[in-house]
């Protein structure tokens, strides 16, 4: 499957197809996932009282295999002037939703189901690096599927 690079899905059965596709190719078939595509930014807690803002979001119950994956559908930064906008990047929903399967294949997520304190005791530097590391595999994979280059996911 062939699938053009966009920053935004055209409907929710076009992200359902894609993302089913892609659970596949990322060998999660064993996983159930419930696909949620929205409009807003997605906050949520990461810890009491420390609310973050995403453009992707997954929740996930390691020894069950069952995850929720949220997407904002495509770039809000026209609702905002460009002049104070300091993101380089466009907000990308197929990229977020790569990112996010992606998690699902993370080690870290069955080390801290089977030894949290291994990653209790990762430094922020360290889980900053994961991630990072996480992004640079979606887009990777974003390029592999759409035939993109670097330059499409600058703004």
């Amino acid at each position: 499957m062939r699938i053009k690079a966009s920053t935004k899905f055209k409907s929710n059965e076009e992200f359902q197809e894609i993302a089913k596709y892609l659970q596949h190719m990322l060998f999660l078939d064993d996983w159930f996932i419930k696909f949620q595509l929205v409009a807003d930014t997605i906050h949520y807690e990461r810890e009491e009282g420390n609310e973050h803002d995403a453009v992707g979001l997954t929740t996930y119950d390691y020894g069950n295999r069952e995850a929720t994956i949220y997407v904002q559908n495509g770039d809000n930064s026209s609702e905002k002037s460009d002049e104070n906008d300091d993101n380089v990047l466009k907000n990308i929903a197929l990229l977020n939703l790569i990112h996010e399967l992606l998690h699902l294949k993370e080690e870290y997520i069955v080390l801290s189901d089977c030894y949290p304190n291994l990653v209790d005791n990762l430094s922020d530097t360290d889980k900053v690096h994961k991630h990072m590391h996480l992004e640079q595999m979606a887009k990777s994979i974003f390029m592999a599927i759409t035939g993109a280059d670097k330059d499409f996911f600058y703004k």
